[in-house]
């Protein structure tokens, strides 16, 4: 991927990796005020939350705020769900026509993804080594399919270096 069309991605919400807000959430922080925005990133930013806790959090977190802001979490949450769908179904598509070796990772990385148990860090530490372990040939058809799973996900700077 190139570095504008990466700079697109993260400039869209998509990939919005380590620590981010997705874009549908983001436009919520025009709702709150200053002590609540921070509360908000912090949430995000905490990487010692799980997938469930985090998504706990911020629920109780506009439930508190309640009113306009509420109906519109609740709006961005769907919108956020639309856009999973979409991403699901394009995905499911090239991975159609992928060796069994390849089904099988995404399989294995998809148990590991919605493991809501695990924080962000573990999930990606967990699909990184999964990833190491296959063979060259199959993690190239992997990153065909999916270019970020490889060396640019969560976890990894702007330029697809790991960070240390």
């Amino acid at each position: 991927m190139s570095g504008q069309k990466h700079h697109q991605r993260h400039q869209s919400g998509h990939g919005h990796g380590h620590g981010g807000i997705p874009a549908p959430m983001k436009e919520l922080e025009n709702e709150l005020n200053e002590e609540q925005q921070k509360e908000f990133k912090a949430i995000f930013q905490d990487d010692s939350l799980s997938k469930e806790q985090r998504r706990q959090k911020i629920k109780e977190f506009f439930e508190k705020i309640g009113g306009e802001t509420l109906a519109k979490y609740n709006n961005a949450k769907e919108k956020m769900e639309t856009l999973r769908s979409e991403k699901r179904a394009k995905f499911e598509e090239k991975l159609k026509n992928s060796s069994e070796e390849t089904k099988k990772h995404f399989s294995k990385a998809k148990e590991i993804k919605n493991d809501t148990s695990l924080s962000r860090a573990q999930s990606h530490e967990k699909i990184k080594a999964l990833f190491d372990s296959l063979p060259d040939k199959v993690k190239e058809e992997v990153k065909s399919i999916k270019p970020h799973c490889g060396p640019c996900g969560p976890g990894h700077d702007h330029h697809g270096r790991h960070q240390h």
